[in-house]
């Protein structure tokens, strides 16, 4: 359901299929759970710019969302400091 971060919380089409994969009758966060899709990991998330986690090679001063999955795993640098040359 692109553009609708609650497009598998209801409707036909996500009814339809938890219907085919017998998990009908359930709130539907939990119906996807148990088919493997965790809705959670793949809405949401920290926006930042200008800074990147360890490791990641990204322009200087772009703008990106860090999804929930990642953001449990992502390992960043220390601050900069005045000593650093930023202010």
């Amino acid at each position: 359901m692109p553009g609708d971060p609650r497009g598998l919380d209801s409707g036909g089409l996500p009814s339809l299929v938890l219907a085919i994969m017998g998990v009908a009758g359930q709130r539907a966060r939990e119906a996807w759970a148990e088919l493997g899709v965790d809705i959670d990991d793949l809405v949401g998330g920290l926006i930042v710019t200008g800074v990147h986690p360890d490791g990641w090679a990204v322009p200087a001063g772009s703008t990106m969302t860090l999804p929930p999955k990642e953001l449990a795993s992502i390992q960043w640098g220390a601050a900069a400091t005045a000593g650093d040359g930023y202010s």
